[in-house]
Formats: structure tokens, sequence, C-alpha cells
């Protein structure tokens, strides 16, 4: 027991430290001039600074009530709505929960792409995924622990670890076809297609097997998609190796002047 605790407490240090070291690079780095805010920004932006800050907390702790409010029932929802319909609850919890607390996030990226600030819309992207696998992931042992009223580790299945082994395989494929800062409309389609398909494979499963069955089939279609995104990530770095070394080498000197305390000064 007392090695799991100080495993939960080495992951949730690493995981956070990692965060950590992305806020202050970002804090440090080069502050690029944005374009001139309209609508709602342009007007918090008249404030005078102490509002400004005010205002930015109060919309924080709102949305966070907000999320804190409807989160309980809106997942009661989902499983009544997956029990009507023959849907297994962890089926609509994972898959439609998502949809619903990721859409505000798609249709500021659709947005930003739109008007022709791909950058900005994929920065947001990345920005995210790196939250969920470094603060979020980081933060849940702590969170179950302060549930659970006791320190503890958080405990997860076979089934659990397949879809952590698929999430992480999925996101290295990501990576290599970002690794040569562009993306192809070949490329999006073969990320959709197997996303969708490892949906609807996994749907299939649950209604035509019954469990245990349902999940070992479900864990077998979970690892071959992971097997898929791996080779195909890996190819892809190996084909790329001359942009992973380029964006390796940016990657340390940019990671290096912002972090040392005599590079440059941020530029406003």
């Amino acid at each position: 027991m007392r090695f799991s605790f100080r495993s939960a407490a080495v992951d949730t240090l690493f995981l956070t430290g990692l965060f950590g070291i992305y806020i202050a690079i970002v804090i440090r780095g080069d502050v690029v001039v944005p374009e001139e805010h309209v609508g709602v920004p342009a007007y918090f932006q008249r404030y005078p600074k102490p509002r400004r800050i005010t205002v930015v907390l109060l919309g924080f702790l709102l949305s966070g009530a907000v999320i804190f409010t409807a989160v309980h029932p809106f997942a009661e929802g989902l499983e009544r709505v997956g029990i009507q319909y023959g849907i297994p609850e962890f089926f609509m919890i994972q898959w439609f929960a998502p949809l619903a607390s990721e859409s505000p996030e798609l249709i500021v990226v659709a947005y930003l792409v739109n008007k022709a600030r791909s950058t900005a819309g994929f920065n947001a992207l990345i920005s995210s995924k790196l939250n969920q696998w470094t603060l979020l992931i980081g933060t849940l042992a702590i969170v179950y622990s302060v549930s659970a009223g006791a320190i503890g580790t958080l405990p997860f299945d076979s089934k659990q670890a397949a879809e952590i082994w698929i999430t992480a395989g999925q996101s290295l494929f990501a990576i290599a076809v970002l690794s040569n800062f562009e993306i192809t409309t070949g490329e999006a389609v073969t990320l959709l297609v197997l996303f969708g398909t490892q949906v609807l494979a996994e749907f299939y499963v649950i209604r035509v097997y019954t469990e245990p069955v349902a999940t070992n089939v479900s864990m077998t279609v979970l690892y071959a998609y992971t097997a898929v995104y791996l080779l195909l990530g890996l190819g892809l770095f190996v084909r790329r190796r001359e942009s992973v070394r380029v964006l390796v080498d940016r990657t340390v000197s940019t990671a290096r002047s912002a972090l040392d305390a005599g590079g440059t000064e941020r530029t406003a």
C-alpha cells in the first residue's frame, strides 16, 4: 500500500510538473502581438486592469459553478437515455458526454480555422490535449482521495487500461501527423475514419455480445486499433525523421530560451 501511494504521488508530481514547465515556457517565451479584439473581448479590454482581472476571475468561477451544478444531472440523464434505447451506461458516458463537454472547444477551433487562423485553432487543440495528459490525469488521484476521504491511488480495470492505451496511441499518431507542421486532407480523413470505425465496432460488440464476452472482444478491438495507431505513427516518424529532428531542435531551443534566466526578455 505504501508503494502504491508513493507511486501515485510520483505520478502526480511528474505530470503536474510537466504542465508547470509548459506554463513557464509559455509565460516566459516571446509574446506575439494579437489581432485587435472585437465584440465582448474588446468591451472588457477597455476596463481598467483591476476590473478586467476581476471579470476574468468571476467568469472562471461562474463557469465552474455551472459545470459543477449540471454535470451530475447530465450524467444521470445520459444513463437513463442509454437504458431506454438499450445502450450501456458506460458507452453513453464515454462517447456522448465528451461531445457536450468539448463542443465549445470544437466550435472555437472551427471558427478560428474558418477565419484563416489555423495556427490559433491548432494551438487551442494542442493546449487542451496537453492539459488533459498532464494536469488532468495528474490531479485525478488527488480528486479521488478527496472524494474517498482518505489518501489512496485511483484504481482502474483492464478495459480502462485498454482505453488509455488507445488514447495514447492515437495521440502518438496525431503528433506524427503534425511533426511537419501541417496536416493534409488524407491524414485528417484517416484520423476520422479510424475514430469512427472504432466507435462503430465497439457499439456493435456491446449490442451483439453479452458480458463478459463483450468486454473481452471490446478490449481486443481497442488493442488492435492501438497497434494500428502505433504502426502508422512510427511509420510517419521514420518517414519524416528530418522534420522530427527539426521539431526536437526547435523544442529544446524554445524551452532553453524561455527557462534561461539570462535569456531574452519578453516582447510586448
